[in-house]
Formats: structure tokens, sequence, C-alpha cells
């Protein structure tokens, strides 16, 4: 009969639960960061908008006086 090798648990548990941990820790990083660039790139389309709407405004204002500036 063969015998049966099994694995340390000693070694392989703490190893198992640390890597369990660090994939855990990486994913919630990258998570934070997509949240924070989606966050960043609506921001930033929002501060676009309102800049055209306000250049926009000022243009059909001096169209409409007839200033040559």
């Amino acid at each position: 009969m063969k015998k049966l090798n099994s694995i340390s648990l000693k070694l392989w548990l703490p190893l198992l639960v640390f890597g369990s941990f660090v994939l855990l820790v990486i994913f919630m990083v990258w998570q934070t960061y997509k949240i924070s660039e989606d966050n960043l790139l609506k921001s930033t389309i929002n501060f676009i908008q309102l800049d055209m709407s306000s250049l926009q405004r000022e243009i059909s204002r001096e169209l409409i006086q007839g200033d040559p500036h």
C-alpha cells in the first residue's frame, strides 16, 4: 500500500491566508483607484461644460453688442 503524503498546514495555511489578504488589499486599492479616476473624469467634464457655457454666453453677448474685440 502506498503511503499518503499530506501538505504541511503549518506552512501552507498561513501562506494561503496571507496571499488571500494581499489579493484582497490589491483589489480594494484598484477599486478605489477606479472610483477616484471616474470621479475626476466626471468633475473634469462638468467643469468643461460650465466653462464652455460661460464662454458661449460671453461670445453671444459680444456679438450682440457688435464689439470687435
